[in-house]
């Protein structure tokens, strides 16, 4: 009931962060409309004035470049014979007539910034290289100067328009005519570009205006719209999910009789697993007895021959009287070192079969140290050596780890008889890397096949005969569940003592340790 409620409120949450999305959104869609006509609005006007200013330089050049030519055909029809002065004169008259009003007018310097021609005569024979607009810029020197290029230039300025001395951008074209030392330009001022301008921009934003109010009315009609369907679908996942809460409510206790009835199938299962890997772990550790029976015969050989030697030993010399106390106290004391070595074997073998109910953690080197013990005999039997690398002296495991070595110890030494290997080394290694504790364990067998490779670690798995396949499978198992760690196999070449080696590897990577 509880949760029902939580989802409803939920549910209302999320419907009210809906809202506010769809505000957002239709905010942003709007802004973005509204900035894009804007732009539009700007390029447009911005283009306006490009193509504008661009046709009045068009057409004040064509009218400079057009009077040049006038004057060169006067001056070759009409002024043949007249002096320098008297042809420059008859010129600047012929240019002179060509200057009207104010706003379309021509005029001309000499190269020296004298006044020739000008709409207004009063300026007409001063010189004016010096005049400059109201932010100091030279306007007759870059006039002159920009008339020197190949194709004459343009110069744009503030200029005063009339007695008003009211300021107004004014853009001129000039051409230097060069036999005569001459400047000949014509101007406009742009106050009409202007206007048009503005005439424009005032239809733009008209339109613009429009524009606005349409997509600010669109953008209300999705919000309310949006806001409407929002609310249906919420009355409607409302009403539905109150009649599978009582749907859900009515198999409720169905299912969790239905999952207890399965967690105590779960944990009789694991219990039963539990069981099975106790067994798998005993009938290992049996299927390995009749092989360390043997083992502790062959260890209990010497020790007995020796108890039996010093025993008669000692039973001759007292009985012919050749025995001294300090030999006969030697003799036993020999005595009860085979037999103490006796007991201890033994024990160690005893203990290795008991289970136990308890985590017993030990150092690596003790754990191997007890693997050489009981497996001792059958390494001197099959010429096996075992080389320890150990980089981690004060860290401690499970003493389950014993069985691991010994099950690896096992499959080593049946590969080594079975290949007749010539070298029969193993290889404990153990290091840290990073928060884990990796062993490594390798032998000089020549390998693994490689689809054995694949199923070494399932149950009753071998390629031996006579064998129950269960020694790998009990190691993973050990390794997985108890030990909180993996294991992997594969084959590699290790060196020692500057001879290589060809084995299978196997590398158990712990999480369980102690320091």
């Amino acid at each position: 009931m509880e949760k029902s409620l939580r989802y409803e409120r939920i549910l209302r949450l999320n419907l009210f962060f809906y809202f506010i999305l769809v505000f957002i959104v239709s905010s942003l869609f709007t802004f973005y409309l509204i900035n894009d006509h804007y732009q539009n609005m700007h390029t447009s006007l911005k283009t306006l004035e490009n193509n504008l200013i661009n046709e009045e330089k068009r057409k004040t050049k064509q009218k400079v470049d057009q009077l040049i030519r006038y004057l060169y055909i006067y001056r070759a029809t009409s002024l043949d014979g007249l002096s320098p002065e008297a042809t420059k004169e008859q010129l600047r008259l012929f240019l002179k007539s060509f200057s009207l009003d104010i706003n379309n007018y021509i005029f001309a310097f000499d190269f020296e910034g004298n006044q020739l021609v000008h709409h207004n005569t009063f300026y007409e024979g001063k010189n004016r290289i010096g005049l400059k607009d109201k932010n100091g810029f030279l306007i007759i020197k870059n006039l002159i100067d920009a008339s020197k290029n190949e194709d004459g230039g343009f110069v744009e300025y503030t200029a005063t328009l009339g007695p008003s001395d009211t300021n107004k951008y004014k853009l001129s074209y000039a051409k230097s005519i060069d036999d005569l030392q001459w400047v000949v330009g014509a101007g406009v001022y742009l106050e009409r570009i202007d206007a048009i301008i503005e005439d424009e921009k005032l239809t733009l934003e008209k339109k613009f205006q429009k524009k606005l109010r349409t997509t600010i009315l669109y953008a209300i009609s999705f919000v309310i719209v949006a806001l409407i369907i929002s609310y249906l679908l919420f009355t409607y996942i409302t009403k539905h999910f109150k009649f599978q809460r009582r749907i859900i409510q009515s198999k409720n206790t169905k299912l969790q009789e239905l999952n207890h009835i399965i967690a105590e199938k779960v944990k009789k299962e694991e219990e039963e697993n539990r069981k099975k890997d106790i067994l798998l772990l005993q009938k290992s550790k049996l299927a390995f007895m009749g092989e360390v029976l043997n083992n502790i015969a062959h260890q209990w050989r010497q020790p007995l021959n020796q108890i039996i030697s010093y025993a008669s030993v000692s039973k001759f010399h007292k009985k012919h009287q050749q025995l001294s106390d300090e030999e006969l106290m030697e003799n036993l004391n020999h005595i009860i070192d085979s037999t103490q070595y006796l007991s201890q074997t033994i024990e160690d073998f005893r203990n290795f079969f008991l289970q136990s109910k308890t985590k017993e953690y030990k150092s690596i080197e003790t754990i191997i140290e007890q693997s050489l013990k009981l497996f001792d005999s059958i390494l001197h039997q099959y010429h096996i050596k075992i080389i320890t690398d150990i980089q981690t002296p004060n860290v401690h495991i499970l003493s389950e780890f014993l069985q691991v070595l010994l099950n690896f110890y096992n499959n080593a030494k049946d590969i080594f008889s079975e290949r007749h290997c010539e070298q029969r080394i193993i290889l404990i290694r153990s290091y840290k890397k990073e928060t884990s504790l990796v062993l490594r364990i390798c032998d000089s067998g020549g390998g693994i096949e490689e689809e054995t490779m694949k199923r070494i670690f399932e149950p009753y798995y071998s390629t031996k005969e006579n064998s129950l396949g269960i020694g790998l499978y009990m190691t993973s198992q050990i390794i997985d569940r108890h030990m909180q760690g993996n294991i992997v196999a594969d084959n590699e070449t290790f060196s020692l003592e500057n001879q290589c080696y060809y084995g299978a590897c196997f590398t158990i990577t712990l999480k369980d340790f102690h320091e």
